[in-house]
Order: C-alpha cells, then sequence, then structure tokens
C-alpha cells in the first residue's frame, strides 16, 4: 500500500493525530502536574528560608506561605477528585465544578498573577524571584496543556435522500343524461341505425378515446 502523503487540508482521524503529535505534547499533563508538585516545594521552602534568614522582608515569607497553600490545593485537586464519589449534583458539587474548571490555561493565568508580587521593590530577593520564574515557566505549560487537542473542528455531514414516485394518471369522463320527452325521438349517429322507440329505455352510445387516440 502507497504511504499517505498529508498535506494541510488531509483530515486526521483521532488515532492519526494522536501519533502524529510530538512527545512534549502528547505528556503535557503529566509535565505540567510534575512541574507543580515541584515548585509547591519550591515555594515551601522559600517561604521557610525567607522568614528566618530574611526578617528584614517579611512579607515576602507570608506571601510565599499564602501562594504556596493555594498553590498545593490546586496542584492536588485532581487527586481529590478521584477519590470523591458523590453526585454532581447540590451546592458543594457546584462550588467543586467551579474549582475543577480552574485548568488549563485559566490556572496558568492564575499562577501569573501569583508571581508578579514576587518581583516588586519591597519583596525582591534572589529566592522569591526564582520562585517567581519557576512558577511562570509552570504557567506557561498550563496554557500550553490548553492545546494538547489541537484544534477541534466540527464537522456536520447533510444526507440527502430521493424518494422517487410513480405519477398514476386518471381519466375521468362525466356524462349528463337528461329525461326524455315521451313525444320526442333521441339523436342517434348516421351511421348507427335506430333504435326502436321505447317509453321505458333509450340506448345512448358514448366514444371515449383510449390512450392512443383511437376510438373504442
Amino acid at each position: 500500500m502507497a504511504p499517505i502523503e498529508y498535506t494541510e487540508k488531509t483530515r486526521l482521524s483521532s488515532r492519526d493525530a494522536h501519533h502524529h503529535r510530538p512527545f512534549f505534547i502528547k505528556n503535557i499533563t503529566i509535565i505540567a502536574r510534575m512541574c507543580g508538585f515541584g515548585v509547591v516545594i519550591l515555594i515551601w521552602s522559600a517561604a521557610v528560608l525567607c522568614i528566618h534568614r530574611y526578617p528584614d522582608v517579611p512579607y515576602l515569607g507570608w506571601y510565599l506561605v499564602a501562594s504556596g497553600l493555594l498553590i498545593t490545593f490546586f496542584e492536588t485537586v485532581w487527586i481529590m477528585d478521584k477519590c470523591v464519589c458523590c453526585a454532581r449534583v447540590g451546592c458543594c458539587c457546584t462550588l467543586w465544578s467551579v474549582i475543577l474548571w480552574v485548568d488549563c490555561w485559566k490556572k496558568g493565568v492564575l499562577y501569573i498573577s501569583l508571581s508578579i508580587p514576587m518581583f516588586l521593590n519591597g519583596m525582591r530577593v534572589y529566592i522569591g524571584m526564582i520562585c517567581g520564574f519557576v512558577l511562570m515557566f509552570v504557567a506557561f505549560l498550563y496554557i500550553i496543556k490548553t492545546f494538547k487537542h489541537g484544534i477541534v473542528y466540527e464537522v456536520s455531514e447533510t444526507k440527502v435522500i430521493h424518494h422517487e414516485t410513480k405519477k398514476i394518471i386518471t381519466h375521468e369522463v362525466a356524462t349528463q343524461t337528461q329525461p326524455l320527452n315521451p313525444f320526442d325521438e333521441p339523436d342517434v349517429p348516421a351511421s348507427t341505425p335506430s333504435s326502436p322507440r321505447s317509453s321505458h329505455k333509450s340506448s345512448i352510445s358514448v366514444e371515449i378515446p383510449d390512450d392512443k387516440g383511437q376510438l373504442q
């Protein structure tokens, strides 16, 4: 079998699209989660280090503690979701669905916003800046995770079924008879011999052409 030449307009099936994606894109979910756990460890270590070593910059240490709590929660939410056994009904489950909604590019935007204060003048410490750069890197990984399956196109097909109907031709012949006066004779064609007069019956011949136009 000749190999298939793929062009820009070639439609790929889900299996072909999976095999043609790069290794980094196919495993972006695992990579982003592993880096997320790494940044959690880094931020908690930096928070403890800043509180003890940099007492003149207390805000950075406690900010790293608050950021570490929030990032730890969002990095472990998928593990907690695997352990949830309740149905997706009720107010609490609706709130949980909103928490699960914060993923991919939305989590990336959240992490970028958390990293911005680490570069401000009052909190600029080298360990805090390292945490900020690493957090921004993880944020970009989650943004790339949004395009893991590429751009999804919706293709709709319309089937037109033709129905053939047979034409039925009907011939309608309408005849109208009038009561005859007993003293009048009926109109008889010249080629037909005259019928005997009868006070009870009268014979009427009607010529009906057939489909070929001949007289019957």
